[in-house]
């Protein structure tokens, strides 16, 4: 555990504490193949920068496949859980999701409507709000008692870019289309009744996986940076 308590030489005893507002986030990425999303279990927060970015086989080449972390896909300082001089108290989830390719046509399709990357198509999100889910376990041993475990549906988007379309046809019968978790503001996330504590040293494990192995009929590849925001404890140094 961290050291905050301090008792004087006259037996006084001084807290030394900060908490911070300091969202914690990680990034995974999702590939596609024959008109669906590769299947997939990605773990969150289970790497710090200058390791490898949780991936599927199908995410595009260069610059993508493969690729080494760095500060704008994760801020843990420890893998998969809280270091020896930290702790966090959680009170919601959130995310951003990034197309890393344009959407595709569906074949049959007589009106269409695309997105080009890093935008992300509204049907596309709605694939994913209806097949993915998001589980998160806080202490080892506690695979088969998660802390959370929800469809990706009942996340809403509380951080990001608000994002508005012309309407207007680009092509004949092709219209852009733009989707977005809900507005972009504090109010829209949704939060947990009660406050969840990951205490120091304590063990997190979080991934995103379809329950049916796949999204069927995604059409774009996919950068999903989810924010687990709350209280971070500082470091006494």
């Amino acid at each position: 555990m961290a050291i905050k308590d301090i008792v004087l030489p006259d037996g006084r005893e001084v807290v030394i504490d900060q908490w911070l507002h300091y969202p914690l986030f990680s990034t995974v990425e999702l590939g596609i193949t024959g008109g669906n999303s590769d299947p997939f279990d990605l773990k969150l927060f289970s790497y710090v920068r200058g390791q490898r970015v949780p991936q599927t086989a199908n995410v595009p080449a260069a610059p993508f496949r493969g690729r080494i972390a760095d500060e704008r896909d994760t801020n843990m300082m420890k893998r998969a859980g809280m270091n020896y001089d930290e702790a966090f108290i959680f009170y919601g989830f959130t995310y951003e999701m990034f197309g890393l390719t344009n959407s595709t046509f569906l074949i049959g399709d007589t009106t269409q409507n695309v997105a080009q990357a890093p935008m992300v198509d509204a049907a596309n999100l709605k694939r994913f709000d209806r097949d993915v889910m998001i589980e998160l376990t806080v202490g080892a041993g506690q695979k088969a008692k998660p802390t959370v475990r929800a469809p990706w549906s009942y996340l809403r988007q509380s951080i990001g870019s608000p994002a508005w379309t012309s309407g207007d046809t680009v092509l004949a019968n092709t219209h852009l289309s733009s989707g977005s978790g809900g507005y972009i503001t504090p109010k829209n996330q949704r939060q947990w009744e009660f406050p969840i504590s990951i205490d120091s040293m304590q063990v997190v494990n979080c991934h995103v996986f379809s329950s049916f192995g796949n999204v069927a009929g995604l059409t774009q590849s996919l950068r999903i940076r989810v924010w687990m925001d709350g209280l971070k404890r500082r470091p006494i140094d």
